[in-house]
């Protein structure tokens, strides 16, 4: 029995159990599913969430939240970030709107606390056991909280012709990234690369080049080697105040924010420590 199907029978026997567990095993596995839907917690860094099609970031501070049946796979930016998940029972909740997609919502004090006291329970919690109750409860609250998911969701593709552009692109975030000089670096037209973006990714260039600079960011934020500014240059904005608008745009709060939520996570997570 392989690491995948090992830890897949331990989540998911019996369907009515919950299992809670806080460990880096996610990224060791491949692209998978579970019949039970997922939180997942991030602590001490930015993991990336990957889809057949998409790749969410899931900053410091930030929870998601995964359907059964959805294929994922976890990446982390660093070795010492934290990952606490806790997989429920089905409960045929799908049709509701929280329920049913993949979201990256805001961890308030609330979530933070029930997590904190959930992750102390690693393994199965059973049905009649007052564990279960509390999550359960803490399942079915979750959408009365998070009403605002984050909408950091960048597109990825396997099209051979896009694949090295959105490398380029990635490399080269402090130069202008004109489209006309970028269709042209790489053979093909502004009409083809327009075409190319929207089939493939679902997003314009523009779009797509604003929000990898934002998760670049982001990422820089989270390391805290360089100040507001500095990250701001490095990612491509001359304009400090176009970077905060920019930014507050994408991830709903100012970039001062996000980094007193990272300070204010890493904190917490030395005092639970």
């Amino acid at each position: 029995m392989n690491l995948l199907e090992e830890i897949s029978k331990e989540i998911n026997l019996p369907e009515s159990s919950i299992y809670v567990m806080k460990d880096q095993l996610e990224d060791q596995l491949p692209l998978h599913q579970h019949p039970k839907s997922q939180i997942l917690l991030v602590e001490g860094g930015l993991a990336f969430l990957e889809t057949t099609n998409k790749q969410f970031y899931i900053p410091a501070r930030h929870y998601v939240w995964i359907p059964p049946d959805v294929a994922h796979h976890v990446k982390f930016n660093t070795s010492g970030i934290t990952i606490t998940n806790i997989y429920f029972q089905d409960e045929k909740d799908l049709e509701h709107t929280f329920y049913g997609q993949i979201g990256i919502y805001p961890v308030t004090n609330l979530i933070w606390e029930m997590i904190r006291m959930a992750e102390q329970w690693q393994g199965k919690i059973h049905l009649g056991d007052w564990r279960y109750e509390f999550l359960t409860t803490f399942k079915h609250t979750l959408p009365q909280i998070s009403t605002h998911p984050l909408p950091i969701v960048l597109p990825t593709t396997a099209n051979p012709r896009l694949i090295p552009l959105l490398k380029y692109l990635a490399a080269h975030l402090t130069e202008m990234l004109d489209m006309p000089a970028v269709a042209e670096k790489f053979g093909l037209s502004v009409r083809t690369l327009t075409r190319l973006f929207q089939l493939h990714l679902g997003t314009s260039f523009l779009q797509y080049i604003k929000l990898l600079r934002i998760v670049a960011a982001m990422e820089m934020l989270l390391n805290g080697d360089k100040n507001i500014s500095e990250v701001a240059y490095a990612v491509g904005y001359s304009n400090i105040a176009a970077f905060s608008n920019s930014f507050q745009q994408s991830v709903n709060s100012r970039p001062s924010e996000f980094v007193r939520l990272r300070n204010k996570q890493k904190t917490a997570a030395s005092f639970h420590v």
